[in-house]
């Protein structure tokens, strides 16, 4: 990344940087290194995983702050809707950053792919977590680059709707020598638990867990297989001591968004059982 561009991009972000590497480093895609071998290249991965951690606190902290009547469930949606995958992509679109990205020549086609954007606009955030030495320079960042849009998002409900009342059904005239059905008491319907964003399976899967008092999930990756450009993360969903769901995918995320899908197929189904907890 050459001077311009790096000023270009503090520009965006409002922070200028101390030490350059480590915003170099935030933009820099794994493949790289198969263009350089013998260059010591640092990529995004380490940086992405501290910046999911510096995000998610400075939005949970501010929708705890602005919104004192919602519940927990009200407040992991609309954290949800700001921090996932999809709106991250949408923010660093809109910031334009995807024109600094620095991908190897194998997967340059995939500049524009949401995976790499929202990691990237992760990655970033961590970088002027590391570089100013803490959050204060993170916050304003993360407030005036993403949460300055969240109002664009649409509100979480207080409540969960109620269930709707089923009109009687007009009385059926009797036909001669016809034995009457028996009725049957209806059955009032079961609370449904919130559902977040539409295929995010870890929000549904934490208000699934919560609603039914049980532990919540942990997640651990279990391997890594593949090229750095093809890599395939496997991951573990761990629910109290009984339950174990793995997931693999193109990232760390999306594997994790597919073991919680697959402990959802399962304990979805389970209206009795109770998750065994974990020893103190």
């Amino acid at each position: 990344m050459d001077l311009k561009d790096r000023r270009a991009l503090e520009g965006i972000l409002g922070y200028r940087f101390r030490d350059p590497r480590v915003l170099e480093a935030a933009v820099t895609h794994g493949s790289r290194r198969e263009q350089h071998p013998k260059e010591d290249i640092e990529d995004y991965e380490r940086l992405e995983f501290l910046g999911d951690a510096v995000l998610q606190l400075v939005v949970s902290a501010e929708l705890f702050r602005k919104n004192p009547s919602w519940r927990e469930g009200d407040l992991t949606k609309a954290r949800s809707k700001i921090v996932s995958q999809r709106p991250l992509a949408a923010v660093a679109r809109r910031l334009g950053i995807d024109r600094f990205v620095e991908l190897g020549a194998s997967v340059r086609e995939r500049a524009g792919r949401e995976r790499i954007l929202s990691d990237i606009m992760e990655a970033l955030l961590a970088a002027v977590y590391v570089d100013s030495g803490g959050i204060d320079a993170a916050a304003p960042v993360i407030r005036r680059c993403i949460l300055s849009q969240e109002a664009a998002a649409p509100a979480p409900e207080a409540r969960p709707p109620r269930p709707r009342k089923v009109p009687a059904r007009p009385p059926t005239p009797p036909k001669p020598k016809a034995v009457s059905p028996r009725r049957t008491p209806s059955r009032p319907p079961q609370a449904r638990v919130p559902v977040a964003v539409k295929g995010d399976f870890k929000t549904q899967l934490q208000n699934l867990l919560q609603t039914r008092h049980e532990p919540l999930p942990e997640y651990r990756v279990l391997r890594e297989v593949g090229p750095e450009h093809q890599k395939i993360w496997i991951v573990e969903a761990a629910v109290g001591n009984r339950f174990r769901f793995t997931g693999k995918g193109p990232s760390k995320k999306e594997a994790e968004q597919r073991a919680a899908r697959a402990a959802l197929a399962q304990l979805g189904s389970i209206r009795t059982a109770r998750v065994e907890r974990s020893p103190i």
